[in-house]
């Protein structure tokens, strides 16, 4: 099942790609077009509606988690975490696995997501979560919030270190 919809995923991903974002190449070679749309697609459903800095945020948060020892080495495997045990609320980014159509609607959002993504993954931006790993809305407490040291407010997500 998890095989299943990450190959339906990647097929949205694909026309998105020939129809959104024809020209993922960056000045100093060649992204790998699955690792940017998968950053666009966590930014876009985590962060859409909290403008440009929540969109950021996010980008960094994931690229944080591939940096880090304690989470996968791809863009992809980070945001897909979790996602074999769907039921079991285990996925990282709860739009991954709520069972709703994960095709952009918002092409201006889609757009503006994969413009900020680009850019983070080329370095060309700060992270304004001061290196934070996690990130929760503020309208829950999750369990593990007191194990890390908060470092910022963006919109309505609190994030950690």
């Amino acid at each position: 099942m998890f095989f299943a919809k990450l190959l339906s995923r990647a097929v949205l991903l694909v026309a998105a790609i020939t129809v959104l974002a024809p020209h993922s190449r960056a000045e100093n070679g060649i992204f790998n077009l699955s690792e940017v749309d998968c950053l666009t697609l966590n930014m876009y459903w985590e962060a859409r509606g909290e403008g440009e800095v929540g969109l950021r945020a996010v980008a960094h948060v994931t690229l944080n988690r591939v940096r880090s020892l304690l989470f996968p080495d791809s863009i992809c495997d980070v945001v897909a975490q979790g996602g074999q045990n769907a039921q079991g609320g285990a996925c990282q980014f709860s739009w991954w696995c709520d069972g709703l159509d994960d095709w952009p609607y918002d092409m201006r959002m889609w757009r503006a997501s994969h413009t900020i993504a680009r850019k983070v993954m080329l370095g060309r931006d700060s992270d304004p979560t001061s290196g934070a790993l996690w990130y929760h809305a503020d309208y829950v407490i999750p369990y593990w919030a007191d194990d890390y040291i908060q470092t910022v407010q963006i919109g309505p997500h609190i994030f950690y270190r």
